[in-house]
């Protein structure tokens, strides 16, 4: 058998170098935007949350409630694998549902965003004592199966974020994409309980409360969600396309985008701020929807009026309705 220094020499040089960009672990006592941290239990079990062309494709799930209205920016968990036998992970597939409450239990309910994480970082835990492995949809059971441990630290660009609101119940479903198909990775339960317990399914189907294989006692998941707010008072009323900002969207808004992109004429004013650049974006220049005003805005705004493409809007910068009354003028030009 190879020995941990060697392993974890390996796991640095596959998953860790390449993404780790000075981006920091969690630790306790570090901010959270949830109910409070779900730490890992060192004595309970790794429960496989893995895609695999071996096994059933299983998906596991908890609940947490929002604390404070906001950005989901980081999302830290941890886990290991079966038998000890940890490879390269080529992706977390990271989910987040609505809440549809019980009877019988609570369970996810629509699925609100989800990812394909290939950037995120892994740092090694200290061995505890032996953990224990559990797949519910094999019925494998492991008690004292394998030492080795590992938080997983993923670090949303801003255009990933997940906008959650202050009193609500989210469900979050994590589950890897491996790269040997021999290997399994795990989510870690946790020491801490909230509301309802975790559940497991086959294919994100039939979601069934996950239970201690021994005790049978019900099993929570260990992870933290973090994030941050972004002042919604500079943010004002815009219409998209309105580029010179006088209330009317034409094609007097792309010469003046032109203009200002040739450094022959003003600049849109200042709208709304980006906290993870500390800079503002001018939302109604933004017509492509990629949180960036850039020349590639005209163009698309261009095809609007000619009607071969729609506008489209920064999702963390939502234009507000606006009443009937007050509607500007919009000007749709076929040529």
């Amino acid at each position: 058998m190879r020995n941990i220094a060697l392993k974890l020499s390996i796991l640095f040089i596959i998953c860790f170098l390449p993404v780790s960009l000075a981006l920091g672990d969690w630790d306790p006592g570090d901010g959270y935007k949830m109910h409070f941290p779900q730490m890992p239990d060192l004595n309970g079990w790794d429960v496989a949350a893995t895609w695999n062309v071996q096994l059933p494709p299983v998906g596991i799930a908890d609940d947490w409630l929002c604390t404070e209205t906001g950005w989901v920016k980081d999302i830290h968990f941890w886990g290991s694998w079966m038998h000890g036998n940890f490879d390269a992970i080529r992706s977390f597939v990271i989910e987040i549902y609505s809440d549809i409450p019980g009877p019988p239990f609570s369970r996810p309910g629509q699925l609100l965003w989800v990812q394909q994480i290939q950037e995120f970082t892994i740092r090694p835990y200290p061995s505890p004592p032996t953990e224990g492995w559990y797949n519910p949809a094999t019925g494998q059971i492991y008690p004292g199966d394998h030492a080795e441990y590992f938080q997983y630290n993923v670090f949303l660009p801003e255009s990933l974020w997940f906008h959650q609101t202050a009193g609500t119940i989210y469900w979050l479903s994590i589950y890897a994409m491996v790269v040997n198909p021999s290997t399994v990775w795990g989510w870690k339960t946790s020491l801490n309980h909230w509301n309802d317990f975790a559940l497991w399914s086959i294919q994100y189907s039939n979601w069934e409360p996950l239970f201690d294989p021994i005790m049978q006692t019900p099993l929570d998941m260990a992870f933290v969600i973090t994030g941050d707010t972004i002042p919604p008072h500079i943010c004002p009323p815009y219409l998209p396309g309105d580029i010179n900002g006088d209330h009317i969207r034409g094609g007097g808004d792309v010469t003046y985008g032109v203009r200002f992109f040739k450094l022959i004429g003003n600049r849109p004013p200042d709208s709304c701020y980006m906290d993870s650049t500390h800079s503002y974006l001018y939302v109604a220049g933004d017509v492509n929807g990629n949180c960036e005003f850039r020349a590639s805005d005209i163009t698309r705004l261009v095809a609007y009026f000619k009607l071969i493409a729609p506008l489209q809007y920064c999702h963390f910068f939502p234009p507000p309705p606006l009443r009937e009354e007050t509607q500007p003028r919009i000007i749709n030009q076929k040529d």
